[in-house]
């Protein structure tokens, strides 16, 4: 992927988004992404297993209540970007939209991948925004079903695979956009900041000559 690590933080519409992201990467011959998955997936029989072989990693909703389990994955999503052996990919909206329009952004994971950057440990980040959308979506009948109340269906292995048996049904198009590559490190030239602001957090409880010396 280049000198530098790459995030690529697509729109979250469907489950069906990082399977074809991570195709494209696949047909075009680039590395497949490590990417960011719910622990729905986790427990899946083969799938969860699958989702591991090709770089998948899974982390939880939220990190309340679980210091040490943030902590570890503070530090595993910085060894990722850190040693950019392969890109990463995230949904920054942490969910998929149930009305086809984006959601506020949640900058946790965005947050942890930028660490190493203002840490020192890279001299780049380049983030690469990509846009997915379908004419008709493969949930649109459970998204209907959650708007009038019903609760959302736990993942499982079998509701994977009904889920698979509707890929003969007519649903249209897909659009994918890749916008143009983004320079964190230019992006960070325009706005102010200082140095301090900057800093992971674990390293602004370090003294000047500890943090001098990272």
């Amino acid at each position: 992927m280049g000198k530098n690590p790459v995030l690529f933080l697509p729109t979250h519409r469907s489950y069906a988004d990082f399977c074809i992201l991570t195709y494209l990467c696949y047909h075009y011959d680039i590395e497949l992404p490590a990417v960011a998955s719910g622990m729905d997936f986790y427990s899946m029989a083969v799938i969860g297993q699958v989702l591991r072989e090709t770089c998948a990693f899974y982390i939880r909703r939220t990190l309340a209540g679980a210091p040490l389990y943030a902590a570890t994955l503070r530090q595993y999503v910085r060894t990722l970007v850190a040693k950019h052996n392969a890109p990463i990919e995230f949904f920054l909206e942490g969910t998929r939209s149930r009305s086809n329009k984006s959601l506020p952004p949640k900058y946790g994971m965005l947050s942890m991948a930028l660490a190493p950057l203002f840490a020192g440990e890279v001299p780049e980040v380049t983030i690469v925004p990509v846009s997915i959308n379908y004419d008709r979506l493969m949930e649109q009948t459970t998204f209907a079903y959650e708007h009038l109340g019903v609760p959302k269906p736990k993942e499982s292995t079998r509701g994977l695979l009904k889920w698979v048996s509707t890929l003969n049904d007519q649903f249209g198009n897909m659009y994918i956009n890749f916008g143009e590559p983004m320079s964190v490190k230019e992006y960070l030239k325009h706005i102010p900041y200082t140095r301090e602001s900057l800093k992971p957090v674990d390293l602004q409880e370090l003294s000047p000559e500890q943090f001098s010396q990272v």
